[in-house]
């Protein structure tokens, strides 16, 4: 864990020492990411380095939740909604944002899938679902006011809903971080359009509604217990 005496370096400094980290864990894995060269890029000592972090892994993290922290302070939350058209809209909106942020900081995708192979290989001590509690909060905020406005589906458990969504994003930034050297010719615009479709066709009510989940309708016997 971050120790508390690093938050008393001045905030350029702090950012200078983050900035080298995720330069480095951006470009190598991270069992192969290398402390002596962050620490030469920082401008600091090893011993320096030890006075602030525990050791690779607690800055590795450090650097995770940073990363978590500016992507959903950029993304902002659901704008006023009472419909299901505008909720769709305002979500638009969102996927917009986020979607302009990964491209122009393609670090933090390359940083957020680097901690999903190393969790995956067991190099790590906190699983994703711990580190990325933010997002996953977001997520249930975002399916909760779906639903209160008949946007999104209500006859499946809200976590798995919040699984299924978060899965599928997890899939698409996997597959965008190995194919983005690739893609100077797509269309955005139609790309986002796809996405947003495709959450939208997981999400909302059709004609599946209640077919996986529907919950017995009690009766006066069930609750007298006869």
């Amino acid at each position: 864990m971050v120790r508390p005496r690093f938050f008393n370096l001045p905030p350029e400094k702090q950012e200078e020492i983050l900035d080298a980290a995720a330069a480095e864990f951006s470009t190598n894995p991270y069992k192969d990411a290398s402390l002596n060269r962050i620490i030469e890029a920082a401008g600091l000592s090893k011993g320096a380095m030890y006075y602030y972090f525990d050791d690779k892994e607690d800055l590795y993290l450090t650097v995770l939740q940073r990363v978590q922290e500016s992507f959903m302070e950029a993304l902002g939350t659901l704008g006023e909604c009472h419909t299901a058209d505008e909720y769709w809209q305002e979500v638009e909106v969102l996927f917009i944002r986020g979607g302009r942020m990964k491209m122009e900081r393609p670090e933090m995708i390359a940083i957020g899938i680097s901690f999903l192979k190393a969790a995956a290989a067991g190099e790590l001590s906190v699983p994703p679902a711990t580190l990325f509690h933010g997002m996953l909060e977001w997520m249930e905020e975002l399916v909760k006011k779906g639903q209160q406005v008949s946007a999104v589906r209500t006859d499946i458990p809200s976590d798995l809903l919040v699984a299924m969504v978060y899965g599928v994003g997890e899939t698409i930034d996997l597959w965008a971080a190995r194919n983005i050297q690739d893609m100077t010719d797509i269309d955005w615009k139609k790309a986002i359009d796809f996405y947003i479709g495709m959450f939208r066709r997981l999400m909302q009510p059709g004609d599946d509604e209640g077919f996986f989940w529907k919950v017995p309708e009690r009766t006066v016997d069930d609750d007298e217990g006869t």
